[in-house]
């Protein structure tokens, strides 16, 4: 219909985890191309289904195309089945229908990761945050840990103030970029626009469409949140993936893996959204003494 996929309502996408199921890779690279779909997407909507706790599904045979369609496949399921076992198959049908209303149930009862994704987004001007950083690499084993706290003000103003295990600090003015490392002595100042590309601190900071620079994806539910993930569309970016994941409208934590495969994540709590912030938290002034390169 023209739509973005993941605008279809939830009788569509459990029409499409159905018909994909019994699919293999190549019937399943057809079916996408017809139906503008890409697999990530269904096995995406098929998790979704999964982490609300809906059975397990084996149709008899066929499967229904959407919700207008049922009744006419469970007439052609039972008329398929004249054989004495018509109970059965009438029992089998009757559960995939109260199967089919537990599952769109559930789905138009709980939002996905892009739905709340929107949600934190809409409205948002400020943010303030504690955080807690861990990178691991592609074995899981953890290679660095750093906590502190974060504040934004949208668009472009940011500031990241590490603690521990080392003072660094990190400020977005709007127009330029501040990075400081206390222990080195050291500033590097950069154009805002030239530095950020597709970042965590631009996802967070900027007031554009998120579609101009990342393709949206439904990631299900995991560890109590609901997931969204984002692959960049620049191919010259610093990430391959970023996955979101909500406590309602509150943003819980962030992952990012980069291109060597390692993964950075950051928990954040005491989360307040719209807080007054001091817009002097935003400008940075190098103290005496300390070398400024890029300026």
């Amino acid at each position: 219909d023209g739509k973005n996929p993941e605008k279809w309502s939830s009788e569509d996408k459990f029409a499409i985890v159905l018909e994909a199921a019994s699919l293999n890779e190549a019937g399943l690279a057809e079916y996408c191309r017809r139906k503008g779909l890409y697999a990530e997407q269904i096995e995406a909507w098929r998790k979704a289904l999964r982490h609300r706790d809906v059975p397990p599904l084996t149709p008899v045979t066929g499967s229904p195309r959407n919700t207008r369609h049922f009744s006419k496949w469970r007439a052609d399921v039972a008329g398929s089945n004249q054989t004495g076992q018509d109970g059965l198959v009438d029992c089998r049908v009757n559960s995939w229908m109260a199967v089919l209303g537990f599952a769109l149930f559930s789905a138009a009862a709980q939002a996905s990761g892009p739905e709340r994704l929107a949600d934190f987004f809409d409205g948002l001007t400020t943010l303030r945050a504690e955080f807690r950083q861990t990178v691991q690499d592609v074995r899981l084993n953890v290679n660095e840990q750093a906590s502190g706290t974060v504040m934004i003000q949208r668009p472009g103003r940011f500031r990241w103030d590490y603690r521990e295990p080392y003072e660094q600090l990190i400020v977005a003015d709007g127009e330029k970029i501040w990075m400081y490392d206390v222990d080195l002595e050291q500033i590097t100042v950069k154009p805002l626009d030239d530095t950020l590309g597709d970042t965590p601190a631009q996802l967070l900071s900027t007031t554009r469409p998120l579609e101009e620079s990342f393709t949206v994806f439904d990631d299900g539910q995991a560890d109590g949140l609901e997931w969204a993930r984002l692959l960049p569309k620049s191919k010259d970016g610093n990430f391959q993936q970023v996955r979101l994941g909500f406590d309602g409208q509150t943003l819980r934590r962030m992952e990012l893996q980069d291109s060597f495969n390692q993964t950075t994540r950051l928990d954040f709590s005491a989360v307040e959204r719209n807080p007054p912030l001091d817009p002097a938290a935003f400008r940075f002034v190098p103290p005496p003494g300390v070398d400024v390169v890029g300026e």
